[in-house]
């Protein structure tokens, strides 16, 4: 029997059941009987059964379609059977993809499980190309097929003609049975295994995809994953040698077995040269937020979004060709460095490649080069574009350093409002303090290590590093052994030009004495004025990046495009694109061009959801805890951490709605910031108080059009104050000459308490220590009323009582007297007869006294029978009835001899009505308490 008896019994299992599978009606399918279309509107396009192209049936699939195979599990029915014809012609631009349904990277996460699962070799079955089937593939990608080790790409009879195909990172690669097959211009290499008829069973070896026998298979001019070219199966196990004995992995690496019947004379030694370089995309400082939990690219401003697509348009796939770098801005450019070292290796891993391409705008361009210019680079960067890049620092980056304060456009103007929030919120108090303490390395990475800072005194430009804060990463990139690094790469330096007057070159200064630090190198000359040139000096550049920053940079010619620093990233897009792929794009993206912003910021303790005239709400779903986006293109930093804020680009007109929940107790403030462009920044503030959980409103009018886009900032306060009479309660009663304290709380937990009213009986009273003497005996009605501040009133009231008695009343008398309001006579005689009552008074209770004494006596006495005692106590009885009798006498007696006096005075003129009032109600009062 001859050695290759079981290789030969293996590869017809594989046929047979192949054969099988698309015969035997138990097997679930799906039949094309008629000429069918797969539209890229419909992609990408699952199969979780078979899909049988009957004969006479052709099926198209439109460039750019993406075919999704469900996982297998045992049926192999995860395939396509072209028993017709089969026509996938894709573009280079729009490749046509045969993958996993695992796999995010092409179309994006299908089986909606995020990070779950990972696409990998065997995941789906086949393309099985039956007896008189004709099939032409071009520009196709085949990945992670070949489920048991199966030909990935199965031929049986049939005609197969394919050119600029990727067949790699399957477990089975490609088998031809008595048909005609043509491969050329295409990279077939690792795939895990291969089976064939001539091939054999060596499980875990790691080889590429190997055309087989019967027929010369035409494959010429293919890579096969190494300059040397495939594997011959012939040189690997010589006639009379056991297959087994020989380590595959070891001898051919990821490169394919095959036989002598495949033509593969001559290969290409490199992988064909259209094939793009994968390109990342390094945005500049605040050009990265995070987005639930993970680093996203400029979700804010959008400045890469039109050259991300465009990207995509010229034939780059996300994940696969097309990557971006976001990353933490405020670190040093350094540590960034190192990331995107280990972004590249990632890169390299998915391409199976050596070299990457690297778009940097603004800073993002210093990364490319401090990682290229570090002892750790990897030779694997192609092409470096510069986009606007600041190779030399950048003038106004020093009124951020020195000051804390930013330029004019939207990107400053955020960052500005974000600084003071983090500053803060951190404890930092200002923001200088923050940016120079934290550090925000990368501020002081931007400076300039160029003369820009000029002595008003003396009108001459300092000369750098003297008196000028130090830009110790920039001098170190900017050394010439370290400049000499970057011949390695294809350099394509792009440079702004917005104006000859367009960008702050150079900063007038005078000496400035700051107890915070600021302006320790030189404050800009009437910098803070509301007029003037504020001590800035423009020159030529890109409104950010000064010309003399990052022209002639490293010899490279310069690429001029007439655009502003942040544009420059969508302006540049048809240039940027031929250096990348040889061919400049017909048609441009320029969509979301920003031009204003509505900013929400909120110093804690509390979280918002704000509401859009057309009901869409961003920020946080109190009822789910969860963020929400509902307004396109808006971002929302989140509630968990750091600094909260959103911002709204090119808001609609209309009414916003800001609900806001405590997360704490305590005082807050609310900003709302309306940006533009020019010199357009209004601010609108509300300082409050929230307790947890506590909920509160606010509305604020837009209109984009406006001299005063931003409305007032005014809060939807229904709730009145809560108002609380702590003292006097309705049962307090206090002498006439007391001082009555008012002990009472008035609070608005919203808009505070903006004025409270004290009445006693309708009159406004303006301290809280009242003194009684004042008033007449009686009982009186307190009531406070509180208002807030947007006009919510609330009181509350409480009756009290004023007391005297015969001393205090004789008192009142006197002090009559002694102010001589009414005649002496009439007061000597009043206050005689009150006198004459207090001493009837004091016999008569004296005498009540020794009668009540004399009947408890009679109570207790045992030895008096009782026919005796009850007759002496109703003698008793009757003594003290008498005696109460003449103390009723006694007081109408006296006291009506007040009231006739009182009369008398009253009706002559001769008393005031306060004086009268005040003895009339005393005598009333005696009248009834005595």
């Amino acid at each position: 029997m001859k050695k290759y008896f079981f290789n030969i019994l293996f590869s017809l299992f594989f046929l047979l059941a192949g054969f099988f599978i698309a015969n035997n009606p138990a097997w679930a399918y799906q039949e094309i009987n008629t000429d069918t279309a797969w539209k890229l509107a419909d992609s990408p396009i699952i199969i979780n059964d078979q899909v049988i192209i009957r004969a006479g049936a052709k099926l198209v699939i439109e460039p750019g379609v993406v075919i999704k195979f469900g996982i297998e599990s045992g049926d192999y029915s995860k395939q396509i059977v072209n028993q017709g014809t089969l026509e996938a012609i894709g573009t280079k631009d729009r490749p046509i993809i045969f993958t996993s349904i695992s796999d995010d990277v092409a179309d994006g996460d299908t089986n909606g499980d995020g990070d779950a699962t990972s696409p990998k070799p065997g995941d789906w079955y086949q393309i099985s190309l039956g007896s008189g089937s004709q099939t032409t593939l071009e520009n196709v990608k085949i990945r992670y097929g070949g489920y048991g080790y199966a030909n990935v790409l199965d031929s049986f009879h049939a005609s197969l003609s394919a050119k600029n195909i990727m067949v790699t990172d399957n477990s089975g690669g490609i088998s031809n049975n008595e048909g005609q097959m043509a491969i050329n211009n295409s990279s077939i290499y690792n795939n895990f295994i291969f089976y064939s008829p001539t091939n054999f069973f060596s499980a875990g070896v790691q080889n590429g995809g190997r055309p087989s026998h019967i027929q010369t298979v035409v494959a010429n001019n293919n890579w096969w994953g190494g300059e040397a070219g495939p594997c011959p199966w012939q040189q690997l196990v010589p006639t009379g040698t056991p297959a087994w004995g020989v380590d595959f992995k070891a001898v051919c690496g990821n490169r394919p077995i095959i036989d002598s019947n495949v033509a593969y004379e001559p290969w290409l030694t490199e992988e064909p040269k259209d094939k793009l370089n994968p390109v990342i995309i390094i945005p500049g400082i605040m050009g990265s937020w995070p987005v639930a939990g993970r680093w996203e690219v400029d979700p804010i401003l959008h400045t890469y979004d039109n050259l991300w697509e465009a990207l995509k348009l010229a034939g780059y796939r996300e994940g696969e060709t097309l990557f971006a770098l976001p990353y933490q801005w405020r670190y040093s450019n350094s540590y960034t460095a190192l990331l995107l070292k280990d972004k590249i290796q990632q890169i390299k891993n998915i391409c199976h490649c050596d070299k990457v391409d690297l778009i940097g705008h603004s800073m993002g361009g210093l990364i490319a080069r401090a990682y290229i210019e570090d002892v750790g680079y990897a030779n694997d960067v192609d092409k470096v574009i510069f986009l606007a890049t600041p190779h030399r620092g950048a003038t106004k980056d020093y009124l951020m350093w020195e000051g804390g304060e930013t330029g004019v456009d939207l990107n400053s103007k955020i960052l500005k409002r974000l600084f003071a929030l983090e500053a803060e919120l951190n404890g930092y108090g200002y923001v200088t303090k923050y940016i120079k303490e934290l550090p925000v390395a990368s501020v002081q990475e931007l400076l300039p290590t160029y003369d820009y800072l000029r002595d008003k005194d003396s009108g001459n430009l300092r000369s750098y590093p003297n008196n000028y804060p130090r830009n110790y990463f920039l001098e170190l990139l900017n050394n010439q052994v370290m400049l000499d690094k970057l011949h390695s790469v294809k350099i394509y330096n792009f440079v702004g030009d917005a104006g000859i007057s367009s960008t702050v070159d150079t900063l007038r200064v005078v000496p400035k004495d700051n107890a915070f630090g600021e302006w320790t190198d030189g404050y800009p000359e009437n910098f803070s004025a509301l007029g003037g040139d504020h001590g800035l000096e423009y020159g030529p550049g890109d409104g950010t990046v000064p010309e003399r920053s990052n022209s002639n940079f490293a010899s490279s010619s310069d690429i001029v495009i007439y655009t502003d620093h942040g544009r420059i990233v969508t302006d540049a897009q048809k240039p940027v694109i031929k250096i990348l792929t040889g061919h400049e794009p017909t048609q441009e993206v320029r969509n979301n061009f920003i031009i204003n912003l509505l900013m929400v910021r909120i110093f804690s303790p509390a979280d918002f959801v704000i509401t859009a005239p057309d009901g869409k709400k961003l920020g946080k779903d109190f009822i789910n805890n969860a963020s929400i986006n509902e307004i396109p293109g808006a971002f929302y930093s989140g509630f968990d951490a750091g600094p909260e804020f959103a911002v709204i680009p090119n808001p609609i007109d209309g009414q916003y709605g800001v609900d806001l929940q405590g997360t704490g107790q305590g005082n807050y403030r609310l900003s709302i910031s309306s940006l533009g462009g020019d010199d357009q920044a209004v601010d609108q503030d509300f300082n409050g108080h929230i307790g947890l959980g506590q909920r509160q409103k606010f509305k604020i009018n837009y209109m984009a059009d406006s001299s005063m886009p931003l409305g007032q900032l005014s809060p939807q306060d229904t709730l009145p104050p809560v108002v609380t009479i702590n003292s006097p309660t309705c049962s307090s009663t206090y002498w006439r000459r007391d001082k009555l304290v008012i002990d009472y709380s008035a609070t608005d937990d919203f808009m505070g308490v903006s004025a409270t009213v004290l009445e006693i009986e309708g009159q406004t009273i303006s301290t809280s220590t009242v003194d009684l003497a004042g008033y007449a005996v009686g009982g009186y009605l307190l009531k406070i009323t509180a208002t807030d501040g947007v006009g919510n009133i609330s009181e509350q009231s409480v009756i009290f009582q004023i007391i005297t008695n015969l001393p205090m009343a004789i008192s009142d008398l006197q002090t009559i007297l002694q102010q001589k309001k009414i005649p002496t006579i009439s007061a000597l005689l009043m206050i005689g007869d009150l006198k004459v009552l207090q001493a009837r008074l004091k016999i008569i209770d004296g005498l009540i006294v020794l009668a009540q004494k004399a009947r408890n006596d009679l109570i207790n006495n045992l030895k008096i029978n009782s026919v005796i005692k009850d007759k002496l106590l109703a003698e008793a009885d009757q003594k003290i009835a008498q005696l109460q009798e003449q103390r009723n006498k006694a007081i109408a007696e006296q006291l009506g001899l007040v009231d006739q006096e009182l009369s008398s005075l009253q009706q002559r003129g001769l008393i005031n009505n306060f004086d009268y009032v005040i003895i009339k109600a005393n005598n009333n009062y005696l009248k009834n308490n005595l």
